[in-house]
């Protein structure tokens, strides 16, 4: 017997599943999935699927306030299956109320609501039997309805610092109920001017598509890279070469099996010969590509069949002629060095008890790499911040972070090394009374901790450091924050790189009371920043922004309520 609903203590609630005896009643196992501070999480509906038993309701994710909730548990032990949070445009009030389960084929249909503007809209969502969303219809009223919503991702500088390019994804011609089409879209510009933006449409109305990492190469030619939508039920990982005027070169479909899934490039790095190296999750495993920067063909490997289970989410090239790649292999924080030249493994895999991720890496200046990301600790939904030094396959050291809160949500989501030897760290911590903090942490080259720096918004929720870049003297984070209206707030902050001082601190946010503001990417020049992100505005929802601002340490500080806040130009991307 498996029953479902909430669990309430004090003001607090939680999405609740337990499987009983049915002969004494007797508790088998449970699955709790607790909030930070809200008191109205609960399941609401359960299915018995062939294999399975299929719940819904109102659960809460790092990145919304209330997440409509889909999950797939064994009855006999009530381990996870699969879970997929399903949320609108606004990142608030979301729910699922009703779920169905074909005892055939065991495909999942549920219904609820999600927050795309102001009003809730009714939201019916296919999933597949092994957790994959397949479709979604969202039906609004006749209130006002926006449905442009554009963001950046990512972002990268030319050599000269000149130019930059973002990419991300924009939402352009409406398709019925479908609501409008994602579409993978660069964004170039250069001294404050816009100069060209690239659209990459497949051969059907997707709702997925983007550009999640860009990079130059040393002839100011621009890759991007992410996933699109050439097949049904699923997206294929995408490499696409233009030159410095926006002429598309070549484009490349990574080859996978013949499994359904999200396949994407995850990180883009270019050599000095200009030829390029990607990684990301195709046919839902760790992968790693080399392909001619000419030609845009496939120079390794020739198939993804013997690539582990997992996801790949950075890479870096070293000087020793190797590219080393980090994510998660088998649901282990995991690193593996590849031979530049062959594709072969070159040193034993870096793989971490526990359970978790990596999400990026960096090298420190004599070329050996650092990696930071999560590690599962003790209690449900707990990790630690973790980052290690390792070499030739071996650890040099790690070290595993909490807030002052101890167990919670603390996860590092981006590193970057000083030439001194000095590594930041950049993520969430969760701390005593404020919960998860965009947090910074200083680690000298022994891996002993120098500073740490904690920006909380006033809601007190989930805050997040999403992208670090080094600049003279100081340590250039980009993120959000949620304040007290529950929405979230773009920030970049410039941190003395020795102490962690704070030097200036620039926020991010559109005339809007809804959706997301939030900075995605950083790159600097010297003394300038350049940021990427999502503004969200009234007219026109979200909308893509580049911003570029001063960070030198000798200029005056920017007020929180300077609403000049240091900035040399900023560029608003949107589709109307």
């Amino acid at each position: 017997m498996v029953v479902a609903g909430g669990l309430s203590e004090s003001n607090v609630s939680d999405f609740f599943v337990a499987g009983l005896d049915a002969n004494d009643g007797h508790k088998l196992w449970d699955y709790l999935s607790p909030g930070i501070e809200n008191g109205f999480l609960s399941a609401l509906a359960l299915a018995f699927a062939p294999d399975g038993v299929v719940v819904t309701g109102v659960s809460e994710e790092a990145h919304a306030l209330s997440t409509f909730q889909v999950l797939k548990v064994a009855p006999a032990t009530g381990t996870v299956l699969w879970k997929l949070p399903i949320t609108g445009i606004a990142p608030l009030y979301n729910e699922g109320h009703a779920v169905a389960v074909n005892p055939t084929t065991g495909a999942v249909a549920v219904t609820g609501f999600t927050q795309n503007k102001q009003s809730l809209d009714l939201t019916v969502t296919s999933v597949t039997a092994d957790g994959i969303e397949a479709w979604r219809k969202v039906v609004s009223g006749v209130g006002a309805r926006l449905d442009r919503v554009d963001a950046a991702l990512a972002l990268a500088a030319d050599p000269r610092g000149r130019c930059a390019v973002m990419g991300g994804y924009t939402q352009n011609t409406a398709v019925g109920l479908l609501g409008t089409v994602q579409d993978f879209t660069l964004v170039k510009s250069c001294g404050g001017e816009l100069r060209w933006r690239r659209v990459l449409h497949d051969t059907e109305p997707h709702l997925d598509n983007a550009a999640l990492a860009v990079a130059f190469d040393g002839w100011g030619n621009m890759f991007g890279a992410g996933r699109i939508g050439a097949r049904p039920l699923g997206s294929q990982a995408v490499l696409v070469k233009y030159d410095r005027r926006g002429h598309k070169l070549w484009k490349t479909i990574l080859p996978g099996l013949d499994v359904r899934g999200q396949d994407e490039i995850h990180a883009i790095a270019v050599d000095s010969n200009g030829d390029v190296f990607v990684a990301g999750e195709v046919s839902n495993r760790f992968v790693v590509f080399k392909l001619d920067g000419l030609s845009g063909e496939v120079a390794w490997p020739p198939s993804v069949s013997d690539s582990p289970a997992g996801t790949a989410n950075a890479l870096v090239l070293t000087p020793y002629g190797s590219v080393v790649v980090v994510g998660a292999i088998n649901g282990s924080f995991a690193a593996v060095e590849f031979d530049a030249t062959t594709g072969v493994e070159v040193s034993a895999r870096i793989l971490l008890p526990g359970g978790g991720e990596a999400r990026a890496i960096a090298l420190d200046p004599a070329g050996v790499p650092v990696a930071v990301g999560s590690v599962l600790a003790s209690g449900f939904g707990n990790s630690f911040m973790a980052a290690i030094k390792f070499s030739v396959g071996a650890v040099v050291w790690s070290r595993y972070l909490t807030g002052t809160g101890g167990p919670g949500i603390n996860t590092a989501s981006s590193v970057v090394v000083s030439a001194s030897g000095l590594v930041i760290v950049g993520g969430s911590l969760t701390n005593t009374g404020t919960n998860a903090d965009a947090s910074l942490v200083a680690l000298n080259a022994d891996g002993g901790e120098q500073w740490r720096q904690s920006l909380d918004g006033t809601a007190h929720l989930s805050d997040a450091i999403n992208a670090l870049a080094l600049a003279d003297g100081a340590v250039v984070a980009g993120g959000f924050l949620v304040n007290t209206d529950n929405h979230s707030t773009g920030i970049a902050v410039a941190l003395d790189l020795q102490s962690g001082t704070e030097l200036r601190r620039t926020s991010f946010a559109g005339n809007a009371d809804f959706g997301q503001n939030a900075v995605a990417a950083v790159v600097t020049h010297g003394n300038k920043a350049i940021v990427a992100g999502v503004i969200t505005d009234a007219d026109t929802a979200q909308n893509m922004f580049m911003d570029v601002f001063d960070v030198a340490p000798d200029q005056p500080l920017a007020r929180e309520d300077d609403p000049t806040r240091g900035h040399l130009r900023r560029d608003r991307i949107t589709q109307r």
